[in-house]
């Protein structure tokens, strides 16, 4: 239980447990077999393969270069600036993940 709340809020411990982790479900039946195929043909496992091929951002690049962004509005500018309480609301933290990924070209990832 130590460990599962160390990943928690340890990035990076988390990041090497997850290496570890063989992934494989120790009992299943057809049913979990065939969502899982329908998952691989989907196109959310395709974004899912683009997400984890694109390179991680050094520690504190994405915020740096969020805050310097010109192709977002001012309002969503300020959310990273004094998130509280903007980034909690889900019709503001929709509209400033839409402006990242839409406006600014942003990778999901980066966001």
């Amino acid at each position: 239980m130590d460990l599962i709340l160390d990943c928690m809020w340890d990035l990076e411990q988390a990041a090497a447990r997850a290496q570890s982790a063989c992934g494989i479900i120790p009992s299943s039946n057809d049913t979990l077999i065939d969502f899982i195929s329908e998952y691989q043909r989907s196109e959310l496992y395709a974004f899912h393969q683009e997400f984890d091929r694109e390179p991680d951002l050094p520690r504190g690049r994405a915020l740096t270069e969020a805050k310097n962004e010109t192709n977002i509005p001012d309002w969503a500018r300020n959310i990273l600036y004094d998130p509280n309480p903007g980034a909690l609301q889900p019709n503001k933290l929709i509209g400033f993940v839409y402006d990242f990924c839409i406006r600014a070209n942003w990778k999901p990832k980066h966001i």
